[in-house]
């Protein structure tokens, strides 16, 4: 068998030869090449676990600070929906101003389905569907508040062009209805209410409108009146008149001044209401029923 040589050459001493065989030179090569194998191969494992241990301790501080911040995001998703819990108490009160009927809360809760709903059982994806359920609500009580300006706007229109106040302070001396005639003594249909007070007393509008007619008007003596839409006004026996027809007087506008003019027995104003070209109780059209300027 062929025979290798090998010769071993110290810094210092004599050198040494030895021999060895073919066979035994293969054999420990081989192990020697498999210790290397195992090195690098531990190594690298080694590398390998290192690296996803670190990346694993990244991924856990990542976490962890996501965590946070969603934490910190639910507490202010929480506030946000205190406030619109408040928001929506406004919403039900102005519904109630604008005389409609709020929602109830089986309505509220905007229930919905179906195949594709999924749940989330994650923290974001519970914030996340808590976010989309508060869009939706925000959109129904948006369509809410409309409806609401909505009537108010129309009602509030009609309030306005109601006679609700008295047009002058002072006394009621004559009401409306049947009533002797201070002149014949006939029993005869009074159409208003008379107020009485001094000469040059401020007389004001019930409510807004446009100047029908202003000037004299046969017993009345100086009148004006106001169409209101749906009502009309007039107020009789003025010492002057303010207001010019065709001119819009708001609630409240001072109009003429109590006086004397026409057929009548002492300085008073005659006020009327009428619906529909009828003559109606002006008293029903005074809030509150009393004669006092509010």
């Amino acid at each position: 068998m062929k025979k290798y040589s090998i010769l071993i050459v110290p810094t210092s001493g004599k050198s040494h030869q030895h021999e060895i065989s073919k066979g035994r030179l293969i054999f420990f090569s081989s192990i020697a090449a498999f210790i290397i194998f195992l090195l690098v191969s531990f190594s690298v494992l080694f590398l390998v676990q290192r690296k996803k241990i670190w990346t694993d301790k990244s991924l856990r501080e990542k976490n962890r600070r996501l965590s946070a911040e969603v934490s910190q995001i639910k507490r202010q998703f929480d506030s946000l929906q205190v406030a619109f819990g408040e928001m929506q108490k406004l919403v039900d009160a102005f519904m109630e101003i604008a005389d409609l009927s709020p929602p109830d809360e089986e309505v509220r809760s905007l229930g919905y389905g179906g195949t594709e709903l999924q749940m989330h059982t994650t923290p974001v994806g519970s914030l996340y569907a808590s976010v989309d359920m508060l869009l939706k609500t925000a959109q129904f009580e948006r369509k809410n508040l409309e409806a609401a300006c909505s009537s108010y706007v129309r009602k509030k229109r009609v309030f306005q062009h109601t006679p609700s106040v008295t047009p002058m302070i002072g006394y009621i001396t004559s009401r409306f209805g049947p009533r002797n005639d201070p002149f014949t003594g006939e029993i005869k249909m009074h159409e208003g209410i008379d107020i009485a007070n001094r000469r040059g007393t401020p007389v004001r509008a019930t409510a807004d409108g446009r100047v029908k007619f202003a000037g004299w008007y046969h017993g009345y003596g100086k009148m004006v009146m106001i169409n209101h839409i749906y009502y009309e006004t007039r107020y009789g026996h003025l010492d002057k008149i303010k207001v010019k027809p065709g001119q819009y007087v708001k609630r409240g506008d001072i109009i003429g001044t109590c006086g004397r003019t026409g057929k009548t027995t002492g300085s008073h104003l005659h006020y009327e209401v009428r619906v529909g070209g009828k003559p109606v109780d002006p008293m029903n059209y005074i809030l509150p029923k009393k004669v006092v300027l509010s």
